[in-house]
C-alpha cells in the first residue's frame, strides 16, 4: 500500500487539498461479524500513517462510522444500514467533509434511520409475549435473547406471531432436562430417547411411531459408519 500511495503522489500535482478513498482494514478500526477478512498486496492491515500525505482519508470496509486514532482525517463512514444483530449499536450515518484551501477540514455527520431498526429483546417466553402488543416496533428486525432456563416449545413460532420480521432466537442461560443444575446427559440412555427428550422440548409433542422408526433407523445407520470408520 505505501508504494501505491507514494506512487500517486509523485503522479499528481502538489496541492493542499489531496483526498485519498480506499477500501481497506486500517488499523485501529472497530470490526463486526460482518466484514468478511481483507488483505491488499499479502497484508490484512495498513497503517494509519501510510496516508500522512492526504489531507483526507475516506475509508470503506467497516460498518462501524468511527475515526482512527481520534483522527477526524481518517474517517470510515460505515455502513448506512445495519447488517446483523452485532451492529444493534450502532449509530448510522452519513459524513460530509469539506475541505478548504489549505487542506483544513471540517467534518459533519448527518443521522441515517432505517425505517425498519435492527435491534434485540430479552426476557422469558411469557414476558416478551405478554409486552408484544405494547410494542409499537414490532416491525423492526428482532433478535430475542430468551431467559428462561429451560427450553421452549416453538418459540421462533410463537414470538413471530408478533414479531414478522423476527431474525433469531438465542437462550442466554439454558439448563437441560426439568430441574437440571446443568447440560449434563445420561450416559445409560439411548440416543433415540435422548431425540425424542429433546423434540418434546422443542415441540411441546412426543414423536410418534412413525417418526420414531425413521430416527431410530437413522441412528442406527449412523453408529454403523461410525464403527466402519473405526475398524
Amino acid at each position: 500500500m505505501s508504494h501505491l500511495v507514494s506512487a500517486s503522489i509523485a503522479a499528481g500535482p502538489a496541492v493542499a487539498r489531496r483526498v485519498a478513498v480506499a477500501h481497506a482494514f486500517v488499523t485501529g478500526g472497530t470490526v463486526s461479524d460482518t466484514e468478511r477478512d481483507l488483505s491488499v498486496g499479502g497484508a490484512s492491515q495498513v497503517a494509519a500513517g501510510t496516508f500522512d500525505p492526504f489531507a483526507y482519508v475516506a475509508l470503506g470496509h467497516l460498518h462501524r462510522a468511527q475515526r482512527i486514532y481520534d483522527r477526524d482525517r481518517v474517517r470510515y463512514s460505515g455502513s448506512p444500514i445495519k447488517y446483523s444483530l452485532n451492529e444493534v449499536a450502532h449509530e448510522k450515518s452519513v459524513t460530509i467533509v469539506d475541505l478548504d484551501p489549505l487542506g483544513r477540514i471540517t467534518v459533519h455527520t448527518v443521522p441515517v434511520t432505517a425505517p425498519r431498526d435492527v435491534r434485540r429483546i430479552r426476557g422469558t417466553i411469557d414476558e416478551l409475549l405478554a409486552a408484544a402488543s405494547r410494542d409499537e416496533r414490532r416491525n423492526d428486525l428482532i433478535g430475542v435473547q430468551l431467559t428462561d432456563a429451560h427450553t421452549v416449545p416453538e418459540p421462533a413460532q410463537r414470538l413471530r406471531q408478533w414479531y414478522p420480521n423476527l431474525v433469531g432466537v438465542d437462550y442466554v442461560s439454558l439448563a437441560i432436562g426439568p430441574g437440571s443444575g446443568g447440560a449434563s446427559v445420561d450416559p445409560t440412555r439411548s440416543p433415540l430417547d435422548l431425540f425424542a427428550d429433546f423434540y418434546k422440548d422443542m415441540t411441546g409433542t412426543d414423536l410418534d411411531d412413525e417418526d420414531r422408526n425413521v430416527v431410530g433407523a437413522a441412528v442406527r445407520s449412523a453408529i454403523a459408519t461410525q464403527t466402519q470408520e473405526v475398524h
